[in-house]
């Protein structure tokens, strides 16, 4: 107890000064984090809000305009300028029906409320109900005198209109017999069933989002449609631009993007405008700031609280480790025992060999220290049955179950392998090999208990393993020509077997060519041995080219031969691969003074095609035969050509 005073004593500022720093660093961590993840959220939040009323106000742009397009296209239709004509003319119950199915179409096919067919005048001639004779409104009039004059589809933005029960907005498309005005149509669009929907998309999940979409009337503003936190009727008016506090009258000033102010409900808001294209509307699409910035300030005080939980761990582990290094301090260690177990440590260091015992009564296994370390349970020398699955794959747990089984019930010592789980090792696999034998061979009870070794033979299995690939790169290397890199003729014996088996398997043709450099001895004789090496060596690069990337394989024979075996190839395709070869070799320009015909070298070709049949005994030695007499009948006949030897 004296001494653990002491040690508090000498100890106690360096552990104090040492926690009050970690905490100044912490606080000063913590606090520039918060700072970064605010401005951060800040920054999505309001990206958000202005990507959501861009898209709003995309499918404005894009209502707008393919209302105007519908209107715009019933100035070509000559059919209905027709129709109109004749009724104008004389009119006829027939023509008036057909008139007013045209135009009850039109509200089916384009979503217009009403339709209705005006004289230039513009007195109602014909509706989808009839013929009306109620005159226009003044603002009606003026578009319907504008669209005549410029001969062109005009629009009467959205305002208040006694004349239908809903918010409307209206184009007047004029009809002309060539240059003769006939009428208008006045298309009246209802803004609930087709523009209100676009604006609402904003408000899905969100108790607060809101779009408003404006236009100016005079000096105040009206909101197209209704307002979702107040009681509002569509084309009311929103508040003189005087206010310029509301986040509405600050779009018509001008401010564009993201901005922070206050909306009709005397609210802070955040909010984005735009201008819809081609239009005197302007989109504010907002959202209260509390419910914006909401989910924000519960995760920054899930995040201070974290910051403040783990000061306060840290703490309490500073403390609780400065007492129990003082009480490791004050421990008296066993020193009589551990002297008494060196001698085995260090004997089983030198074998680098474990030892471990399992005894079955209470479902234990023990460890020496090195089966420990080889095992690497961290200094763990106890195991369960349980423990034994983290230290052995999944895959060869039952397999390691099974050969201890047989051990304990006949008896009969067993060789067990195994890898440490992948988790377990630092660099790579580490192969693990036991043997096991039971203790006292007579007894077979709940007491006996299973004795063993435990090694890393990992270095073993690796030079296994290096021994094992270098005897298949030497088999490989038998099987290799060493002047062309072509595989050589003991490699073509082997896969001329094999092909053979597979094309009479499949009932498929094989082919072979069998190839000569003309001559050849003469090209040596003129050029040295070492020039013909290099012609051996071009020609064998034009036969792995043409082969390359297919089924076929090419070989050489001995001396200046070559063949080129072609799994599944007619004889017509295989005498087409032929005289490809042998243009390939002759454009090669390799110059052959010693030929007496052309002054390059050239090759001569033999072709042979089969189709084996079960209960052939000479194999493919039959077609190599027959390609061979192709080949010298190819030579007698002045080399340089290609010779098909057929199965007859």
């Amino acid at each position: 107890m004296h001494k653990l005073q002491q040690y508090k004593g000498k100890h106690l500022w360096h552990v104090i000064a040492v926690v009050v720093i970690v905490q100044l660093v912490l606080a000063w961590a913590g606090i520039h984090v918060y700072t970064e993840r605010e401005l951060r959220y800040r920054h999505q939040i309001e990206s958000a809000l202005k990507s959501s009323n861009d898209q709003v106000l995309q499918n404005l742009a894009k209502w707008r305009a393919r209302t105007l397009a519908a209107a715009e296209s019933l100035m070509d239709d000559r059919l209905f300028a027709q129709a109109l004509s004749r009724w104008l003319a004389q009119p006829q119950a027939p023509v008036l029906d057909d008139l007013q199915n045209r135009l009850r179409s039109l509200t089916e096919r384009n979503e217009f409320a009403k339709v209705l067919l005006l004289d230039a005048e513009g007195r109602v001639l014909v509706t989808t109900a009839g013929a009306d004779n109620r005159m226009l409104p003044e603002r009606e009039q003026a578009a319907l005198k504008q669209s005549l004059q410029q001969a062109q589809a005009v629009v009467v933005e959205p305002y208040r209109q006694t004349q239908f029960a809903y918010p409307m907005f209206s184009v007047f498309t004029p009809l002309y017999d060539g240059l003769q005005p006939l009428g208008v149509l006045w298309m009246v669009v209802d803004l609930r069933a087709n523009l209100f929907p676009l604006l609402n998309a904003i408000q899905q999940g969100s108790a607060t989002a809101e779009s408003m979409l404006l236009q100016r009337e005079g000096s105040d503003v009206v909101h197209i449609n209704s307002l979702r936190h107040r009681i509002s009727q569509p084309l009311e008016r929103l508040a003189s631009i005087d206010q310029d506090d509301l986040v509405s009258v600050q779009a018509f000033a001008g401010i564009r993007g993201v901005f922070y102010g206050r909306d009709y409900r005397r609210h802070q808001v955040l909010a984005a405008s735009g201008v819809v294209p081609d239009s005197p509307w302007l989109l504010v699409s907002k959202i209260d700031v509390t419910e914006a910035f909401a989910h924000d300030q519960r995760k920054e005080g899930v995040f201070l609280g974290l910051l403040i939980g783990i000061s306060v761990l840290l703490m309490l582990s500073t403390v609780l480790y400065w007492i129990w290094r003082t009480g490791q301090r004050e421990h008296v260690l066993k020193v009589e025992l551990e002297n008494h177990m060196k001698w085995l440590e260090r004997a089983q260091k030198t074998a680098l060999l474990g030892f471990f015992s399992i005894d079955f009564s209470n479902r234990k296994i023990m460890l020496s220290p090195m089966a420990a370390e080889i095992l690497g349970t961290q200094g763990q020398r106890q195991l369960n049955f349980s423990d034994l699955a983290r230290y052995i794959p999944a895959e060869q747990i039952k397999r390691t179950l099974r050969k201890l089984l047989k051990v304990r019930r006949f008896g009969t010592v067993q060789k067990i392998e195994f890898e440490l789980r992948p988790q377990l090792t630092q660099s790579h696999t580490h192969m693990l090999e036991c043997w096991c034998e039971m203790e006292d061979a007579a007894a077979y009870d709940q007491t006996a208990k299973i004795i063993g070794t435990i090694q890393d033979i990992t270095q073993r299995k690796a030079t296994d393993q290096a021994l094992e690939k270098y005897r298949t790169l030497l088999e490989h290397q038998v099987r290799k020509d060493s002047l062309t890199g072509l595989s050589n003729r003991r490699a073509l014996d082997e896969a001329l077997d094999q092909a053979w088996e597979h094309a009479m398997r499949d009932s498929q043709p094989l082919a072979v060519l069998v190839i000569d450099i003309d001559h050849f001895k003469s090209y040596n004789d003129h050029y040295g041995h070492l020039q013909g090496d290099v012609c051996l060596q071009q020609v064998a690069h034009v036969l792995e080219q043409q082969v390359q990337g297919g089924d076929g394989s090419a070989f050489r024979f001995g001396g200046e031969e070559f063949v080129v075996l072609l799994p599944n190839t007619t004889l017509a395709q295989a005498e087409q691969i032929a005289c490809h070869l042998c243009q390939d070799v002759q454009m090669q320009g390799l110059e052959n003074a010693a030929a007496p015909e052309v002054q390059v070298v050239t090759i001569s070709v033999g072709v042979a095609s089969v189709t084996p049949r079960t209960g052939d005994c000479l194999g493919g030695r039959s077609l190599m035969a027959m390609a061979d007499a192709a080949l010298y009948q190819a030579k007698s006949a002045g080399r340089n050509q290609v010779c098909v030897q057929t199965a007859d």
